[in-house]
């Protein structure tokens, strides 16, 4: 199965909101969003984009396969001067495609890009702790795991744990 990652373009927005909703309504997925709950308009999720495509301090990649969106990462650093060197990460992987070397390739995008700007000095995440195959992806780049959030998230009727984890550059 062949694919390729770019660099996010203002023109993906309204392929990468489908992406997004059509994870949204993943039984059990592991992001603490519901659908009703994401609500970026087409012109705000190109704005989103443009500014990750004109900025030092973030980056933004998709996975694609023959023209489809199937993947995407982004790292976007801190605003305030004492934390403008933290990059915030988050990724997701269609459901069809994980266990593929679609989130390595992903993640080796984005920490390739992390070495090569002055602005980013450590990456950071939030996981869910029961997500075994996205911590086991996070270690083997070099994340370690620096705390857990006890009943953090309140999704589907229970209490989730997640774990903060972080990579210094």
């Amino acid at each position: 199965m062949n694919f390729i990652i770019r660099k996010a373009r203002p023109d993906d927005a309204e392929q990468l909101l489908r992406h997004i909703h059509r994870l949204l309504r993943e039984p059990g997925i592991p992001i603490p969003l519901d659908p009703g709950e994401f609500v970026l308009s087409v012109e705000q999720q190109r704005g989103i984009l443009a500014n990750a495509s004109n900025s030092a301090s973030s980056v933004y990649f998709v996975a694609e396969a023959g023209n489809q969106i199937i993947g995407e990462i982004n790292c976007k650093c801190g605003t305030r001067r004492a934390f403008n060197h933290i990059a915030t990460l988050g990724m997701s992987v269609n459901a069809e495609w994980r266990n593929k070397g679609v989130g390595n390739r992903l993640m080796a995008e984005a920490i390739a890009w992390s070495k090569s700007t002055r602005a980013v000095g450590r990456i950071e995440l939030f996981v869910y702790a029961d997500n075994s195959s996205a911590i086991h992806l996070y270690e083997k780049f070099g994340f370690e795991i620096e705390g857990r959030r006890r009943q953090a998230v309140f999704q589907n009727g229970s209490w989730r744990d997640d774990l903060i984890m972080a990579r210094l550059m």
